[in-house]
């Protein structure tokens, strides 16, 4: 389902978690972001960016590992693919695989193309790295913290942030990694929306947003919620790390598990192994 459209991107939106897949066009020069989540969405993404260029395959990126961003890969035969030097290097591709043939199989889907983790043409070791795309830049920060190995894409014009999984409209910090890397991921999210850098803000699950209003929100609901919990670590304050896990959209099993991730995590960050 179309979410966004204007002339210079069309943000797909699945209706699994809310996952937004963006096709982003300049001068002839096409970039799909994430492509997930149902065979037929993602058949309509490919039918989509086919368009502008004829039959020239667009380039892919992946904003991080987790298999709900890459298991659109294998629909675009011969597409370069840009993703971070961390994600090139995942330590256990396989095991990403089997998490998408476990979902298929748990929802009875067939996929007309081959589970395969992205190999990466263009991997980013560091920020500030820069690509040329169309008449623009693609400009790339390394953003850890989720998870080991994601990436901040901002497309410099028309200003457009593609951040995989941090500053939804509803989803709260989910911390896979690392607690540090997530507050310094969120500072460098930040201080390009400070800086007027962004004016289009594309999460990985949930609403986009053109609003600086609405992205300083977003910021600002994220570091609350890391620093009560870091509040309420210290203070060993039980009751206020259970009103935390409560406030969790669509609170289920998934959410409930985030959120124990999330304190066993920062406790560690806080204090140390001995005492987590």
């Amino acid at each position: 389902m179309i979410h966004l459209c204007s002339d210079q991107i069309t943000v797909f939106q699945s209706i699994i978690q809310q996952t937004n897949s963006a096709v982003v066009v300049s001068a002839g020069s096409v970039l799909i972001s994430d492509p997930a989540w149902l065979p037929g969405e993602i058949a309509e993404i490919a039918a989509y960016a086919r368009q502008p260029v004829g039959r020239i395959p667009p380039r892919l990126l992946f904003t991080h590992s987790d298999f709900d961003h890459i298991l659109g890969y294998g629909a675009f035969p011969g597409s370069n693919v840009i993703a971070s030097k961390g994600l090139k290097q995942h330590p256990n591709k396989k095991a990403v695989i089997q998490e998408i043939r476990e979902w298929d199989n748990n929802n009875f889907f067939s996929r007309n193309y081959p589970m395969e983790f992205p190999q990466v043409d263009m991997p980013i070791p560091a920020d500030g790295a820069e690509f040329p795309f169309g008449k623009t830049r693609l400009r790339f920060f390394l953003s850890p913290g989720h998870n080991m190995d994601g990436i901040f894409t901002l497309v410099e014009e028309p200003g457009i942030l593609l951040a995989g999984d941090y500053l939804s409209d509803f989803e709260l910090p989910i911390i896979h990694y690392s607690y540090q890397d997530y507050v310094d991921t969120l500072r460098k999210a930040e201080k390009l929306i400070i800086g007027g850098q962004v004016r289009l803000l594309v999460p990985g699950h949930g609403k986009v947003t053109q609003d600086p209003m609405e992205m300083k929100r977003r910021l600002k609901v994220a570091f609350d919620y890391l620093k009560q919990l870091e509040d309420a670590l210290s203070r060993k304050d039980e009751t206020l790390i259970q009103c935390l896990s409560e406030q969790f959209a669509f609170p289920s099993a998934f959410t409930k598990v985030c959120h124990e991730t999330n304190v066993k995590i920062v406790r560690q960050a806080l204090f140390g192994r001995k005492r987590g």
